[in-house]
């Protein structure tokens, strides 16, 4: 992020005579502009600091760290609690200390769906992004990690959604692959369903054994079993 500090050799004579005297805030700013991101003060004082800079507007955000640095400001790379960069303007040299991520845990029991259904599904949501999930083999149950309360909050509430009973006589099918690999048939089938129906289903790729495990009503069922048998017309229903 802030490799231009590199470029640092190329500049001459940033306190040269001629300078003017301008806030910090303005170079702060360039920085900020082509780092992309925003920059943290550690005191309120900071941006009202006079700094000597020649041709301020033009400055690249290299020169301006090289003038900030010069005035005892000093630019750090820093990351938040779920990892994410930031930056942060501060008096001291020294690199500020890491802070370690904030993991919360939680643990899901699934009742109606089978657990390795509501962690594909959970993979693959907007919900699923922050959060990282394992089943207990012991108990069934699904262990959550997540970076933030809210994640959690929200990977929880999207299991207990999907975790619901299904119409029919039949909950889960079985579709074992041998004409095309389980991954393709999974992608092809998607493309080819409803939204509605996508949105009643779960599919669940077995790659190691090339078998598609499908949590869906009979209805819904048998219209992906037809699909099924004209993606992989070699493929069978176990």
């Amino acid at each position: 992020m802030l490799h231009f500090i590199c470029m640092l050799q190329l500049l001459h004579g940033p306190l040269a005579e001629g300078a003017d005297a301008v806030p910090a805030a303005l170079l702060l700013a360039r920085v900020e502009q082509e780092a992309g991101l925003p920059i943290e003060r550690a005191d309120g004082d900071m941006d009202g600091t006079p700094v000597m800079c020649r041709e301020h507007a033009a400055a690249t955000a290299a020169a301006a760290l090289l003038v900030l640095r010069a005035h005892g400001i000093y630019v750090h790379e820093t990351a938040g609690e779920r990892g994410e960069p930031g930056l942060k303007a501060t008096r001291d040299p020294s690199p500020p200390p890491r802070v370690p991520p904030r993991v919360i845990l939680g643990v899901y029991a699934p009742v109606h769906v089978q657990p390795e259904v509501l962690v594909a599904r959970l993979d693959a949501s907007e919900q699923g992004g922050g959060v990282s999930a394992r089943i207990e083999g012991r108990t069934g149950k699904i262990v959550l990690r997540a970076s933030g309360g809210g994640a959690l909050a929200a990977a929880l509430d999207l299991l207990a959604r999907l975790d619901r009973p299904l119409d029919g006589p039949s909950r889960y099918h079985a579709f074992k692959c041998r004409g095309v690999s389980v991954r393709s048939a999974e992608e092809k089938l998607l493309r080819l369903l409803s939204r509605e129906v996508r949105s009643r289903v779960a599919l669940v790729s077995y790659e190691r054994i090339n078998t598609l495990m499908v949590s869906a009503a009979a209805d819904d069922w048998l219209v992906i079993a037809e699909l099924l048998a004209k993606i992989d017309p070699e493929g069978e229903r176990l």
